[in-house]
């Protein structure tokens, strides 16, 4: 059986957030920008896309919404960064409520989600 694959989409370093997806033994693939994403995704399976920061080309809802119209049943989740601004937060979960099956996160939530979760029989 083949495991889970998580597409993780992140223009900034992201050893933390890809470390910790990868200890929850779903396959990473990693790309740096929203453009790169939905190419990848058209011609790739991807049970799961992980939105962390989309480079310059693309914002977080553009990149979601094309990544939707490539493949409308997979799972987006949108990581929200605590740590960040209050609009840029609310911006975030705004876009995931208006989003069909696409969820707004912290990485810690998104990773205990994953690894209570079977990957091959999950999300």
């Amino acid at each position: 059986m083949t495991s889970k694959s998580i597409l993780l989409v992140c223009s900034d370093r992201s050893h933390a957030a890809e470390g910790r997806l990868r200890a929850t033994g779903y396959k990473i693939t990693k790309v740096a920008d929203g453009r790169s994403a939905v190419s990848l995704t058209k011609r790739y399976g991807f049970d799961l896309a992980v939105l962390i920061s989309t480079g310059t080309e693309m914002d977080v809802t553009e990149t979601a919404l094309n990544l939707r119209d490539v493949n409308p049943p997979m799972p987006i989740f949108i990581i929200a960064d605590k740590s960040g601004s209050d609009l840029k937060l609310l911006s975030r979960s705004h876009v995931a409520e208006l989003i069909p099956n696409t969820i707004t996160l912290g990485i810690k939530e998104l990773t205990n989600y994953l690894a209570a979760s079977d990957p091959e029989s999950a999300p």
